[in-house]
C-alpha cells in the first residue's frame, strides 16, 4: 500500500497519526468501532465465557481493540495514544491477545494496557504452538486491515484452528480492502461448507488514496473495504472426525494461485457446481450498506438495509 511500513517502526503510535489524518482513514475506524461494539454485545448475550477470550491480528498499537473494547471512535483513540496517563474506559470483560508483526508496536499495546498478552507473528508464516493455542480457545478473533499481508493459506489456517473447537460460539471480525486485495474472501465462500452461522458485512469507505497510490490505480481517488461479521453457533461435538464435522477442511492442501480468485476456495470432497465463483463473487455496494446472511452449508438468504446513494472509486 504506499510506503507506509515505517508507521510501526516507532514506540508510540504518534506517526501512525499524523501519517493517517491527511488520508481521512478516521472515518473507517469510527464506523468499525460502531458496527463492532453492536456486534460484540449481541455475541455477549450467547458467550459464556468470563472474561471473554480475544485475539487481535495485525493489532498494531490497539487501534482495533480500542474500537470495539472500550468503543472509542477516532478522536478517543488518538486522545488515549497521544496522552498515556489517561485511562482507559473498558466496556467488555476480556482478556486481549495482540498479535503484530511489529515488537515495538504490540509492546506498546500492552504497556499501554490494551493486551493483556502480546505474540509477534509475521504473517507469512504458519501458526506457531502458542498462537495457536490461542486462537484456539478464542472467543472472538479480529482481521482488520491486516489480510493483505496474510497469504490465503496462512489465513484459512488460521480460521481452522479458530473453528477446530465449536463447543461455544465464535465470533469473527475481519475485513477485505479491495482497492489492494483482490482475492474473494467472502464469508460464502470460506465457510461454504461449514454449519451454523450467520453473517453481517458493511461496506464502508477505508481512506483517502495517497497521489502515488492514485497515479497506480487509474485515478481513483478512494479506496474501500467489506467488512464482516460472522458469527458461529455451539455446536456439539458428534463421535467421528471433528474436522470433517465442523465442514473446514484442513489447510493443506489449499488451491494457491496467489491473489486469484481460484485460491480461496478450499478443495473439497465433493464438488458444488452450484456454487460457481461468480456467485460469490461480492457485488458493488452503496455506502454503509449492510447485510444479514444466515447460512447452513452454504444456503441462506440475504438481507439488505441501510441504503444510501452510490458513491464508487472511480
Amino acid at each position: 500500500m504506499t510506503n507506509f511500513n515505517s508507521l510501526y517502526d516507532d514506540v508510540t503510535p504518534r506517526s501512525y497519526i499524523e501519517e493517517l489524518a491527511p488520508t481521512n482513514y478516521g472515518e473507517y475506524h469510527t464506523r468499525f468501532s460502531e458496527l463492532a461494539t453492536e456486534e460484540v454485545a449481541k455475541f455477549r448475550q450467547v458467550s459464556m465465557s468470563s472474561p471473554m477470550r480475544a485475539v487481535d491480528m495485525g493489532s498494531a498499537y490497539g487501534n482495533t481493540t480500542l474500537a470495539w473494547r472500550c468503543g472509542y471512535d477516532w478522536k478517543a483513540t488518538s486522545e488515549v495514544w497521544l496522552n498515556d496517563s489517561k485511562p482507559l474506559k473498558m466496556s467488555v470483560d476480556c482478556h486481549v491477545t495482540g498479535v503484530d508483526c511489529s515488537a515495538v508496536a504490540v509492546d506498546y499495546g500492552k504497556k499501554r494496557g490494551i493486551f493483556e498478552d502480546i505474540i509477534v507473528h509475521d504473517f507469512r508464516h504458519s501458526v506457531p504452538a502458542e498462537l495457536g493455542q490461542v486462537i484456539e480457545e478464542a472467543d472472538f478473533m479480529t482481521f482488520i486491515m491486516a489480510i493483505y499481508f496474510c497469504p490465503t493459506e496462512k489465513f484459512l489456517e488460521k480460521c481452522f484452528k479458530f473453528l477446530s473447537d465449536r463447543s461455544k460460539p465464535k465470533l469473527l471480525a475481519y475485513n477485505v480492502a479491495m482497492a489492494f486485495d483482490t482475492r474473494n474472501l467472502s464469508p460464502e465462500v470460506i465457510f461454504a461448507s461449514v454449519p451454523g452461522w450467520k453473517v453481517r458485512s458493511s461496506f464502508n469507505k477505508h481512506r483517502n488514496l495517497t497521489e502515488l497510490e492514485q497515479a497506480t490505480r487509474h485515478g481513483c481517488t478512494e479506496a474501500w473495504t467489506m467488512t464482516y461479521f460472522v458469527h458461529f453457533d455451539a455446536i456439539p461435538k458428534p463421535g467421528g472426525s471433528l474436522r470433517q464435522f465442523h465442514g473446514l477442511v484442513p489447510p493443506i492442501p489449499w488451491t494457491r494461485a496467489s491473489h486469484s480468485m481460484d485460491s480461496c476456495l478450499p478443495l473439497r470432497r465433493t464438488p458444488r457446481a452450484s456454487h460457481s465463483m461468480d456467485s460469490f463473487r461480492p457485488p458493488w455496494r452503496p455506502r454503509d450498506e449492510e447485510r444479514y446472511t444466515n447460512l447452513k452449508g452454504g444456503n441462506g438468504l440475504a438481507h439488505n438495509e441501510d441504503q444510501h446513494s452510490a458513491i464508487g472509486p472511480g
